[in-house]
């Protein structure tokens, strides 16, 4: 088979803990996953478009319980154990960001790793206009409910503000490496103007 500069084969992996649904895997089986990708495929790209349910969101380092933790390195694991690896968060909705800080701080704090993040993915394209409409709704992402569906352009701002603030989202002295523009904008198969 012959290859072409514009065509590419990979693997991804759409992980979700179990306590958000039943009929998702546990986080071993979801490492397992991972592991064994890396193994066998030393040169696709892993793209990770899992969320990062049951991490820390608003408290400080000094209050993340076990669970938190677990759930911290179980998303490290499973985002970043492929040799190349993309992660493309799920924000949906703009607290998600907030726990993408936290994976990120995780990492850079406990490990002394960086996770580049390739992207975002958002579903607002595949909603009805009354949820999400992306092509009229212009709000800052401040402006909406932490419940509320973001635009693939508010989940972006979201994340790049909450990641390069000053302080972490518990409001803590911390700074985080800076995050960079992404390479993609993911809704589902929304991709902004500015890309190739």
């Amino acid at each position: 088979m012959e290859s072409s500069p514009r065509v590419r084969a990979g693997g991804g992996f759409d992980a979700e803990r179990p306590d958000l649904l039943d009929q998702w895997s546990s986080p071993v089986y979801s490492i397992i996953w991972a592991t064994d990708f890396d193994a066998e495929n030393l040169t696709l790209r892993y793209y990770f478009y899992g969320d990062a349910n049951g991490v820390p969101r608003l408290e400080t380092k000094a209050d993340w319980t076990d669970a938190q933790k677990d759930a911290l390195r179980e998303v490290y694991q499973v985002a970043m154990t492929p040799l190349l690896s993309y992660p493309v968060p799920q924000i949906y909705h703009w607290p998600y960001a907030q726990e993408w800080y936290n994976v990120r701080r995780y990492a850079q704090e406990e490990l002394n790793e960086e996770i580049r993040i390739f992207g975002i993915m958002t579903s607002c394209l595949t909603l009805p206009a009354s949820i999400c409409n992306a092509g009229t709704d212009t709000r800052h992402w401040q402006e909406r409910s932490p419940g509320d569906f973001l635009t693939p352009d508010q989940a972006w701002e979201a994340m790049y503000q909450i990641h390069n603030a000053p302080r972490s989202p518990g409001n803590e002295d911390v700074t985080l490496r800076p995050l960079s523009a992404p390479e993609r904008i993911i809704d589902m198969i929304y991709q902004p103007e500015f890309l190739p």
